[in-house]
């Protein structure tokens, strides 16, 4: 992330001025989707990742990752997936 902060950080004035939102994709979790973010943006998130298809399994990334969470932690279904604060690190599959 610390190239992808320099850039954002040389890049703010324009970013405050003209960006909504600033979408970083240079990293491959094959099959699973991380996001980080505003908490305003959860409920984008989770409605983009229920409509994306998972190549691999077919299901959307969102059932895909809930499907994790559960395996995972062992917790119960939730209704969205959450974002965590931007830079912050998270838990790999």
């Amino acid at each position: 992330m610390i190239g992808s902060t320099e850039w954002a950080e040389t890049h703010a004035e324009e970013l405050t001025k003209h960006a909504a939102m600033y979408v970083n994709s240079d990293e491959s979790n094959r099959g699973f989707l991380n996001a980080s973010g505003s908490h305003e943006l959860e409920r984008l998130i989770n409605d983009v990742a229920r409509d994306v298809t998972d190549p691999e399994t077919k299901a959307s990334v969102w059932n895909r990752q809930q499907a994790a969470l559960m395996t995972r932690e062992g917790v119960q279904q939730r209704g969205a997936l959450t974002l965590q604060a931007i830079s912050s690190l998270s838990v790999r599959q």
